[in-house]
C-alpha cells in the first residue's frame, strides 16, 4: 500500500505496538500522523521521539479498546484475550 503524502490514524498509538508502528511511519514520507490513545496501557514516554516530529498529533481519548470490550463480553480469559492483542492497533490511510 502506498502511504506517500497520506494522512494517518494510529488508534492506541502509545502503547507498546502502537508506538513501535509509529515509530516506523515516522520512517515513510506521511503527510501527518494522528494518535489516539486513553493511555491506560500506553506511556508518554512511548511516544518521546514521536513528540519531537511536526506531523504528529496525539489525542487522549477515553474508553477502552475494542477487542478488550469484545474479549470480556465473550467472557473469555486473559489466555484468549492474547491472541487479539496484536490486532489492537490500527493504522488507518486516510484520504
Amino acid at each position: 500500500m502506498d502511504i506517500q503524502g497520506k494522512n494517518l490514524l494510529v488508534i492506541g498509538g502509545a502503547g507498546l505496538i502502537g508506538s513501535h508502528t509509529v515509530d516506523k511511519l515516522l520512517t515513510e514520507d506521511v503527510d501527518s500522523i494522528t494518535i489516539y490513545d486513553n493511555f491506560a496501557r500506553g506511556r508518554e514516554e512511548n511516544l518521546i521521539e514521536a513528540f519531537k516530529d511536526p506531523r504528529v498529533s496525539v489525542y487522549e481519548v477515553g474508553g477502552g479498546h475494542l477487542a478488550d470490550r469484545y474479549s470480556r463480553r465473550r467472557n473469555e480469559g486473559p489466555q484468549n484475550r492474547r491472541c487479539v492483542s496484536p490486532c489492537r492497533t490500527l493504522a488507518i490511510a486516510v484520504p
